[in-house]
């Protein structure tokens, strides 16, 4: 089995993988600690499983976007309060892919 029901926090993640595998090559996965510290061991999880084209962007508490003003297809997974604030500075949006998971696509 891909998932345990014991694995609250990470119960998700399969789904994410496959979703994001399933996105074109070279889309970029933004994120950081997250609101309660858990996302380290998730994103080491996802990394795992993703393709060799797809990309982690993880960002520190003053996140410097211009790096990815170039980019088409950038998603989030699970940011933090402050990080979501950062990007909608930028005038960027988030629209859900998996909600339940807080995996979410960055519209610009």
């Amino acid at each position: 089995a891909e998932t345990w029901w014991s694995k609250d926090l990470s119960y998700l993640n399969a789904e994410v993988i496959q979703r994001l595998n399933a996105e074109p090559a070279n889309s970029i996965l933004l994120s950081n600690m997250g609101n309660d510290y858990t996302n380290t061991g998730d994103l080491v999880s996802l990394s795992y499983g993703l393709s060799p084209d797809r990309r982690l962007f993880l960002f520190s508490d003053q996140p410097d976007f211009s790096t990815l003003k170039a980019e088409p297809n950038l998603l989030t997974f699970r940011p933090s309060k402050p990080l979501k604030a950062a990007m909608a500075t930028q005038g960027w949006r988030l629209a859900p892919v998996v909600e339940s998971a807080k995996l979410w696509r960055i519209q610009r």
